[in-house]
């Protein structure tokens, strides 16, 4: 942990201090389990600037920020939820080791926008 990542306001890594070793693995347990902004803020610090921006983009999601917060609407909230349920962030260009590449929309399909469905496929 570095100090710049300690933050107390939720979580309880914070109190472990600066120069704790944690693996990714388990920062990211601590901060989806815990809703640890510690875990949150050592997680976003291995993820670049273009990832993200890749992410938001693949969302149609402008990059609005209030002192480094992202504002995200109710509807480009629900665009988030619905490219997590239809998987339509990842392209189907798997790596080796059946990974995907976040924020690589497949823009080839009809269906998307900019990554999100817009066409949902027919209940039969």
């Amino acid at each position: 942990l570095q100090q710049k990542e300690l933050n107390s306001q939720y979580g309880d890594l914070y109190k472990k201090g600066a120069g704790y070793q944690i693996n990714l693995s388990d920062a990211v347990k601590f901060a989806l389990q815990k809703s640890d902004n510690t875990a949150s803020l050592v997680l976003a610090d291995q993820i670049s600037a273009d990832d993200f921006n890749n992410v938001y983009e693949g969302l149609d999601i402008p990059e609005t920020t209030d002192k480094n917060t992202p504002i995200i609407t109710t509807q480009e909230y629900s665009s988030i939820l619905k490219a997590l349920y239809f998987g339509s962030i990842l392209n189907n260009d798997a790596k080796p080791d059946g990974t995907h590449h976040p924020g690589q929309a497949n823009k080839a399909d009809k269906r998307t926008h900019g990554g999100v469905v817009q066409q949902y496929p027919e209940q039969t």
